[in-house]
């Protein structure tokens, strides 16, 4: 069946964009060192289409299943790090300044006050996200040709 081939390529792009883009967005948030660091050359491969990518990840990647869910995470991995990114830098400093006032550490501050707030953001990402990983998964399967010996998946039938 072609749409379980596209729902597990969806599942297992997002999956992987959710895993390294929460932590990656809250890096960039909470840490200034890694932010300088890391931001310019998020910022430079972020307004590249992921269909864009889809040539150099059927060229680099072994398989084209592996091309196509490399394609669909960074349909999600942008939206995600992005909508972390914001909601952990919109947490009002004066949160953060009582916690600090009382004597809360580093991880105080990150656990109670950044993660919680920052959470509404994250499922934002998280639901924008999938949407742009099931447009991108369909393009990624008409251009592949399918990718998968058992099935070519909806974008492949289309």
């Amino acid at each position: 069946m072609s749409w379980v081939e596209s729902v597990k390529r969806v599942m297992a792009g997002f999956l992987i964009a959710q895993l390294i883009g929460i932590p990656f967005g809250l890096a960039l948030a909470v840490n200034r060192y890694f932010r300088d660091i890391f931001f310019p050359p998020f910022e430079i491969l972020r307004p590249i289409p992921p269909l864009a990518w889809v040539p150099a990840a059927l060229i680099f990647w072994p398989t084209n299943e592996m091309s196509i869910i490399f394609v669909t995470f960074l349909g999600a991995f942008f939206t995600i790090v992005i909508n972390v990114l914001g909601g952990a830098r919109t947490i009002d400093v004066r949160y953060l300044r009582a916690a600090q006032s009382m004597g809360a550490n580093q991880w105080h501050l990150f656990s109670r006050i950044i993660l919680p707030g920052t959470l509404p953001s994250i499922f934002t990402g998280a639901a924008v996200g999938m949407g742009i990983t099931w447009n991108v998964v369909l393009a990624a399967e008409m251009v592949s040709g399918g990718g998968s010996q058992s099935g070519g998946g909806l974008g492949f039938f289309i």
